[in-house]
């Protein structure tokens, strides 16, 4: 009697943590559709816009914020 409600045990907490979890990232936003996107230049991070473009103070392109 005493091992068979050991088995069921061992065996309800193995069904129990059978399924894998995701862990939940800490440094990802969360994109919404209301978001606008964001482009910066990676040399000057104070030059930016709401579209591609080029950066007005070196030329280079503007790369999506993530």
């Amino acid at each position: 009697m005493k091992y068979s409600f050991l088995f069921l045990s061992v065996t309800l907490l193995l069904a129990c943590n059978n399924h894998p979890v995701t862990p939940k990232k800490e440094n990802s936003p969360i994109i919404d559709s209301t978001q606008k996107q964001v482009y910066q230049c990676p040399m000057h991070s104070s030059v930016t816009s709401q579209s591609k473009g080029q950066c007005t103070e070196c030329g280079m392109d503007l790369e999506l914020v993530k």
